[in-house]
């Protein structure tokens, strides 16, 4: 998904430099007009490149923002693992939960990706096959792995069936980034009341009433903060 990997240089800068002019470019047409507009040429105007530069790190339009989409939403992952460096207690459901939430809704392109939007990302939301972008970058399962290892830890009740947690969290997270029914503006929600309501709502379906361990907490943030990274990484690769 990425360019080739070459440090050859002219006057116009290195193999890497032209192709993260590209990539900047991409993301900025695509945040302004939405992927359906955005052609080739205006990508490689944009980056003051030829077009041909463009098809040397990227064969078509649709590879080059799949790798657009893949590096944002290693970024977006990569957030929260550093939030986690600095707070190994938020990984407690409600807090980790929180913390996503805060970086989809702040990162246009991630929030499109995890909404399928189709306004912005035109044919790439979902593959006439019916497959929404989330699958084809592998980022479904890692509700599935975050689940897992939260139970491992006991920090989620051990009542409710590991699928049903999978299916808890991502709805009510979807519905928080999508903003349900209801614009936020309506009901004059500022962002980070919705963050707490959502931790709030979380705490109450998943978590258990008594605290957990130092212990527990300590050694859950170091296998989330591991599974997120392999995630993160295998983005990128």
């Amino acid at each position: 998904m990425s360019a080739q990997s070459s440090h050859g240089s002219d006057r116009f800068g290195t193999e890497d430099d032209r192709a993260e002019r590209i990539l900047s470019a991409a993301r900025e047409l695509l945040l302004r007009w939405g992927y359906k507009r955005v052609t080739v040429d205006d990508i490689a105007r944009h980056a003051h490149v030829g077009k041909g530069t463009v098809y040397l790190h990227w064969k078509t339009k649709e590879e080059l923002f799949i790798a657009l989409l893949r590096i944002d939403s290693a970024e977006h992952l990569a957030e929260v693992v550093n939030g986690l460096s600095h707070d190994p207690a938020a990984v407690r459901p409600h807090q980790l939960v929180r913390r996503i939430f805060l970086s989809r809704v702040q990162r246009p392109i991630t929030k499109a990706v995890y909404t399928s939007d189709s306004e912005l990302l035109g044919a790439l939301a979902v593959t006439p096959g019916g497959v929404p972008v989330t699958n084809r970058l592998g980022l479904h399962t890692t509700v599935v792995d975050l689940v897992r290892v939260l139970r491992d830890h006991g920090l989620t009740v051990s009542h409710i069936p590991a699928g049903d947690q999978v299916f808890l969290i991502d709805t009510i997270l979807s519905g928080f980034v999508t903003g349900g029914l209801a614009t936020r503006t309506a009901h004059n929600v500022s962002l980070d009341r919705q963050a707490d309501l959502l931790a709030a709502t979380v705490r109450a379906a998943l978590e258990p009433a008594e605290e957990p361990t130092d212990e527990a907490v300590t050694a859950a943030a170091s296998e989330v903060h591991d599974t997120l990274s392999r995630a993160r990484w295998q983005l990128l690769a």
